[in-house]
């Protein structure tokens, strides 16, 4: 139970981290055109 949780969490995490990261690429192209 535990280490399902873990691992889930993790890949939630990363999930997450990803999302962020495309979202800041985002941010960083739409500066670059202005």
């Amino acid at each position: 139970m535990f280490a399902g949780t873990l691992a889930g969490a993790r890949y939630f995490g990363k999930m997450i981290f990803n999302l962020l990261d495309s979202i800041s690429k985002i941010d960083i192209k739409m500066t670059d055109i202005t």
